[in-house]
C-alpha cells in the first residue's frame, strides 16, 4: 500500500532539514566556520546567532566552553536526523513504500525531542546562553524558531502517525473478519 504524502510535511522537511544540515555543517566546521575562517561566507548571517546564542559564540568555542562542545555533539546527532529526513523523502515519494510514514515520523520525533532538550537545557541552566538577551529578543529569536519546529514536528507526526494506525487497522485480524462478515 502506497504511503499518503502531505505537500505541507515534504516542504517543510526539505525546508527544515535543509537549514538543520546548513547548521550542522557550520558547526563541525568550526573554527572554519567562524569569523575570519577560510569557510565562512556560507555563514556571515551566523553574526546574529552567535551573538543571540553563546553556544554559537566565537570565544567559546576557542575557550572549549562545555556548552560549546556539547553543540558540536548535538550537530552530530542531527545528521542521522537528516538522514531519517532524507530517506521518508525517498520512500514517500519515489518509492511510494510503506516504510515511510514510519521513518518520518521517527525523523519528525528525533526533532521534537531535540527541541524539548534545547529548551529544558536553557531552563535548568537559568537561561545561561540566550539570557543576556532581552524578553523580546528570547522569545523572537529564539523561541519563536523553537516553536516552529516543534508545532511542525508534532504536526508531522499526528499526520504520519494517523496513517501508520489506518494501516495497521486496516491490516487488523479483526478489520479483516469485518470485512468478510460484510460480504457474506
Amino acid at each position: 500500500m502506497a504511503p499518503k504524502t502531505y505537500t505541507w510535511l515534504s516542504l517543510w522537511f526539505v525546508l527544515s532539514y535543509g537549514i538543520s544540515l546548513w547548521d550542522a555543517v557550520y558547526i563541525l566546521l568550526r573554527p572554519h566556520s567562524l569569523p575570519g575562517g577560510k569557510w565562512r561566507l556560507p555563514w556571515a548571517v551566523y553574526d546574529d546567532l552567535e551573538y543571540i546564542d553563546k553556544t554559537y559564540d566565537i570565544n567559546w568555542f576557542y575557550e572549549g566552553h562545555p556548552k560549546s562542545i556539547e553543540l558540536a555533539a548535538k550537530a552530530t546527532v542531527t545528521l542521522p536526523e537528516i538522514g531519517l529526513a532524507i530517506l521518508y523523502l525517498y520512500l514517500a515519494h519515489t518509492r511510494r513504500s510503506p516504510l515511510a510514514p514510519l521513518v518520518g515520523f521517527s525523523a519528525a520525533f528525533a526533532t521534537l525531542i531535540k527541541c524539548i532538550l534545547w529548551t529544558l537545557e536553557e531552563i535548568y541552566c537559568g537561561w545561561c546562553t540566550v539570557g543576556h538577551n532581552s524578553s523580546f529578543n528570547i522569545f523572537t529569536l529564539w523561541g519563536v524558531p523553537m516553536l516552529t519546529y516543534a508545532t511542525f514536528s508534532m504536526l508531522s507526526m499526528w499526520h504520519l502517525g494517523v496513517d501508520m494506525a489506518d494501516a495497521l487497522w486496516k491490516y487488523s485480524p479483526v478489520e479483516i473478519q469485518r470485512e468478510e462478515n460484510e460480504k457474506s
